[in-house]
């Protein structure tokens, strides 16, 4: 048994109009229906470090978040807070590069709401940044805290806590910091945010990761 296939030119003639009719209608209906343009256009490069953190500022079981942003070309740092739902609480400009590990919070005010402490390096020097965020102030504006050597990769701060160590009803910074070198002193350190000045220190050769307060 044997099959002849005929061409039929007007039925294929109907069918490639009916694709480009559909293709056509597929176009204008996602003209239509998305109106928008992809457009290329030139910007810088997203700063190394710009990353998130969340945190219950004001213990509500809701947390807020933290944007940190590093332009090193225009020499610009700043922390950027907002609520959980998006809105931007505050923007607080610091002179020097951010860096989150160097971050720590407690509620210092009493208000049951937490303010944020910043240190920072530049050259040779630490400085410290107390942020009230609920109240849009910077309550310590890059206090000098030390000196350490110029310029090192591996200095830290590996902890920071408020305490009221002399009953006084008014909160202490303690804070540990590592020089990154060997031949220097790493140290505990008590900061009264009051007199803006390291009023204890504790330092040795001893590595100072954490401490405990009871």
């Amino acid at each position: 048994m044997k099959f002849k296939f005929h061409f039929d030119r007007i039925y294929t003639g109907m069918l490639i109009f009916a694709v480009v009719i559909s293709a056509l209608v597929c176009l204008i209906l996602y003209a239509k229906l998305t109106p928008w343009k992809i457009v290329r256009v030139k910007s810088d490069e997203p700063a190394p470090f710009s990353p998130y953190e969340f945190r219950d500022l004001n213990h509500d079981g809701f947390s807020e978040g933290l944007e940190i942003n590093n332009d090193f070309k225009r020499n610009a740092h700043y922390l950027l807070f907002f609520t959980c739902h998006g809105a931007i609480i505050d923007q607080f400009n610091i002179r020097e590069p951010i860096f989150h590990q160097h971050i720590f919070y407690g509620d210092y005010t009493g208000d049951g709401y937490d303010e944020c402490f910043l240190f920072t390096t530049s050259e040779d020097s630490v400085f410290l940044y107390g942020i009230n965020i609920i109240e849009h102030d910077i309550f310590l504006n890059r206090q000098f805290i030390a000196r350490i050597p110029k310029n090192h990769p591996f200095f830290k701060i590996t902890q920071a806590l408020l305490y009221d160590l002399n009953n006084d009803s008014n909160k202490e910074l303690l804070f540990t910091l590592h020089p990154g070198v060997s031949l220097k002193s790493r140290g505990l350190y008590v900061y009264d945010l009051r007199k803006k000045k390291i009023t204890k220190r504790f330092e040795n050769s001893s590595s100072k990761d954490s401490f405990m307060l009871y």
